[in-house]
């Protein structure tokens, strides 16, 4: 899912497409314009010939709405990655003064679009969903030091959906100095449910003994009696991996309390 005109986002997901916009009172008129053109995208992908590519481009040049825009290029860089089409088409995005575009773009140049992709993480002002987009894209291409930081700041972020994507890859690359940080996400009284489990598997995932005590706590044995079956089953998992002798009996009472509800 990516939001590009900050007033509408599209979600396509085996061949289903989902419309989302911020502001209801156009959403007929958009997305009909929307839908037409994608049926006039499916039917040129589906015929051959190089006409495709040239159409592709054409598109993303012509286009009024971003979104559309953003998928003729997508297609035509996927899809055609060596045809002289493509390259017009990457030097289009990277050109762009919507930074969905120029993502398109960035995540095709290596070394040289990542400072973009990093400010782009940072920008509050962007749509959390492409930021979401370019944090995933970065655990695998950025060096771990430049993640570790940014990860770090993006875990105290306004969004939600930024901060649980946060933790998670935090807890992916076993950023043992982001500790403090997670437990204080963990505990704090305004953190929501899924931030909470995120927070609770990063530290499972991250594996520092030293957040045991913590973890127990959350199982109902502790300070932590609110919590719910859903985070009671987070902690007895991270335990699990943390994988102290000490969380043994623990584990079995919260096994014996719930009668095999958590396994």
């Amino acid at each position: 899912m990516i939001d590009l005109s900050h007033r509408a986002a599209i979600h396509a997901e085996d061949g289903e497409i989902t419309f989302i916009t911020r502001r209801p009172i156009i959403v007929g008129v958009v997305l009909s314009k929307l839908l037409e053109r994608i049926a006039l995208l499916g039917r040129d992908l589906s015929s051959e010939g190089p006409e495709v590519p040239s159409r592709l481009l054409a598109n993303a040049m012509s286009e009024e709405l971003v979104n559309v825009r953003y998928h003729n290029l997508d297609l035509l860089l996927r899809e055609y990655p060596t045809s002289e089409q493509a390259q017009d088409g990457l030097r289009i995005a990277w050109d762009s003064r919507e930074r969905g575009l120029r993502y398109l773009a960035a995540i095709r140049r290596g070394s040289e679009g990542l400072a973009f992709l990093v400010e782009t993480a940072d920008a509050k002002s962007e749509p959390a969903t492409l930021r979401v987009m370019v944090l995933r894209h970065l655990v695998h291409h950025a060096p771990r030091e430049t993640m570790v930081a940014l990860l770090r700041r993006t875990l105290k972020d306004d969004s939600a959906i930024l901060v649980r994507t946060s933790a998670e890859l935090i807890g992916r690359l076993r950023d043992r100095g982001a500790i403090p940080a997670l437990t204080s996400l963990a505990t704090r009284w305004s953190t929501n449910e899924d931030t909470r489990i995120r927070a609770i598997e990063a530290l499972g995932n991250i594996s520092d003994p030293s957040v045991e005590r913590f973890i127990l706590d959350f199982i109902g044995i502790g300070r932590y009696d609110f919590s719910t079956l859903a985070i009671k089953s987070a902690a007895a998992d991270a335990l699990g991996k943390i994988g102290t002798r000490g969380s043994i009996k623990a584990l079995r009472r919260l096994k014996q309390q719930y009668r095999g509800a958590i396994r």
